[in-house]
């Protein structure tokens, strides 16, 4: 212990003659201002006043004060005006990235009916290629075939703008209004590009105004169907009636033509369906789906109905079985190639449509219902996970 005391009294001595040549190295730094001149500098006040730093030895901490300079005081800048311009913008709150889709969406759909905005309607000059209607044109085939129905839909409206009787961009744009799930607006393309047709009747050969008019006359019928109201099944059987008149022969037409009756049987007895459903006829509605069903086995609504009547039967399996096909059927739609012609009649609703989202979600909650009520919980997590990310 007597060894372990004298090697910290050691340490302890070491520090201290340390600290005190540390010390008197501060007092000669020290002693050097302390010689030197008194410093004068002004007050705030413009008074000149000393300032002495020898008192104390030096211990107190020394205080520097920076000189005043006078300047003369630089001269007040004029007043101007300065102009911002900002970008142009047809919305009128500002411009977001989390918006932008839907905001594309409603110029698309909308495009037709927006010609005296003067957001579409500027006095700048533009690009040769951009007034030209052909240009303009191959311009939307070229975002068609990549998928990109919007940029389709704005080419195809500048090019009609240009030229209100060029019917080939009517007949594009009307297509991909098809597509989008847009059937109105289908409709109207196709009776503006028939009337056009109509008024160039003369200049065109027979044949080739016998193909245009039914094309456009299969496209409303397949447009009506997919309103999916009796009316509109009617006004497409009433098109397809008359294109199969221009063209008797067609195999085509006539297939379109049966596709469209079964259609109707099945619709009305899928509506007849939604009735007894609604009444808590569940048995009624249940054999109403499957006649529907077995009249047209394309109709996802009457599979994704029936599943609801299996769910409050308390039969989970088969709701199950329905929610999968279901939702089976959109994901192999999904992995099918780009659509280039006109789409099925009915049947599975179009990608990025409400109604095809709408579908997909009440699907996926129904099917984890119904594993939950059968134990199934891995599935059922499964599937709500899945319906959180939608």
């Amino acid at each position: 212990m007597s060894l372990e005391k004298m090697e910290m009294q050691r340490i302890e001595d070491q520090k201290s003659r340390e600290k005190e040549l540390v010390e008197n190295d501060l007092f000669q730094s020290l002693s050097s201002f302390r010689e030197g001149p008194r410093t004068s500098y002004k007050s705030d006040h413009g008074i000149a006043k000393s300032e002495d730093f020898s008192s104390n030895q030096g211990k107190e901490q020394l205080k520097i004060i920076e000189p005043y300079y006078e300047s003369e005081l630089p001269m007040v800048r004029s007043a101007s005006i300065v102009k911002f311009i900002h970008t142009p913008r047809f919305f009128k709150t500002p411009r977001r990235e989390s918006t932008q889709l839907r905001e594309d969406a409603f110029i698309a759909k909308n495009r037709p009916f927006l010609k005296a905005n003067k957001y579409f309607n500027t006095n700048e000059t533009s690009k040769l290629e951009e007034t030209d209607p052909v240009w303009l044109k191959q311009k939307g085939d070229n975002f068609y075939k990549v998928g990109d129905y919007l940029a389709a839909i704005n080419a195809y409206s500048l090019a009609i703008e240009k030229d209100q009787t060029f019917f080939k961009a009517y007949m594009n744009r009307s297509l991909c209004y098809l597509i989008i799930d847009e059937p109105n607006l289908c409709i109207h393309d196709c009776t503006q590009a028939l009337n056009v047709i109509h008024q160039k009747a003369r200049d065109m050969m027979k044949e080739e105004l016998e193909t245009l008019r039914t094309k456009l006359l299969a496209r409303m019928s397949s447009a009506y169907c997919k309103i999916g109201n009796l009316l509109s099944i009617n006004l497409a059987l009433a098109n397809m009636q008359e294109a199969s008149s221009i063209k008797p022969s067609c195999d085509l037409i006539a297939n379109d033509m049966k596709s469209i009756q079964r259609f109707k049987k099945a619709m009305i007895l899928k509506m007849e369906g939604d009735v007894a459903f609604g009444s808590n006829r569940l048995d009624t509605s249940l054999e109403l789906y499957n006649k529907a069903i077995s009249e047209d086995s394309s109709i996802m609504q009457a599979y994704s109905n029936r599943s609801a009547v299996y769910f409050y039967k308390s039969l989970y399996d088969d709701c199950i079985k329905d929610c999968t096909l279901v939702l089976e059927s959109l994901r192999q739609s999904c992995l099918s190639p780009k659509m280039t012609q006109i789409p099925p009649i009915g049947g599975i609703p179009p990608q990025g449509s409400q109604s095809r989202e709408a579908m997909v979600k009440i699907c996926l909650s129904r099917r984890a219902l119904s594993y939950e009520m059968t134990n199934q919980t891995k599935y059922a997590i499964r599937d709500l996970e899945m319906l959180s990310k939608l």
